[in-house]
Formats: structure tokens, C-alpha cells, sequence
């Protein structure tokens, strides 16, 4: 685990009782790449930014856990689908998103020279 709360994020996703309790996925690197921390963290940072825009800091919560695979790092997390103020339903990738999550992605790969996919 590099970042969040793993107690606090299984007892929200523990605690919704909606029919999509969390959103999962993995900010993978290709083998290559071989990113420093520093930069794993800011590419962790700008994912947060994209996937809780318009939220505050403390109003929706994120777990990441960094772990290799065959020698490639990937960035894996997990986020429960609520917003915390207010206990609505939240949905950080909602349908028409990708396309915004793609250019953060290859922002990131041209700016580092990392392979793409």
C-alpha cells in the first residue's frame, strides 16, 4: 500500500449498500518505463484530480497500492463509490469519461517519453 486508509476505504465500500459499492483499476507501466516514486506520485495525483473534479480534498476517499508484475509497476486502486459529504452515490468514471482519463494518459507518456500502449 503507497497511499490512503485500507480500514477507512473496506468500511465505506463495506458500509454502501447501493448496487455499485466501488470503482477498481490499475495505472499500469510498461516494463520499460520504470517510473521513480516521485513521478508514480504525480501521475496518482493528476488521476485524483480527474477522477474527483469539482469534490474537495476530503469528500471522496482512495486506496492505491503500487506492486510489479512481471517486472512492469502498476499502480492499482480502489474507490468507494460515495461521496462523503453528504452519503450520495458517487461515480468517479462516469459513462462519456474515458476519453478524458485517455488524455491524461497520454499527457503522461509524452511529457516522460514512457511507452504507449
Amino acid at each position: 500500500m503507497i497511499a490512503g486508509d485500507p480500514n477507512l476505504t473496506c468500511h465505506l465500500i463495506d458500509s454502501n449498500t447501493r448496487k455499485w459499492r466501488y470503482t477498481s483499476g490499475v495505472v499500469a507501466f510498461h516494463v520499460d518505463d520504470d517510473p521513480y516514486d516521485n513521478q508514480q506520485a504525480a501521475v496518482m495525483q493528476d488521476f485524483e484530480k480527474a477522477a474527483f473534479a469539482g469534490l474537495e480534498g476530503d469528500q471522496a476517499n482512495i486506496l492505491w497500492v503500487r506492486h510489479q508484475h512481471m517486472g512492469n509497476v502498476e499502480l492499482h486502486f480502489l474507490i468507494p463509490r460515495v461521496e462523503l459529504y453528504g452519503n450520495r452515490s458517487f461515480n468517479p468514471a462516469p459513462p462519456g469519461s474515458e476519453p478524458y482519463f485517455n488524455a491524461l494518459r497520454d499527457y503522461w507518456n509524452a511529457r516522460e517519453d514512457w511507452v504507449s500502449p
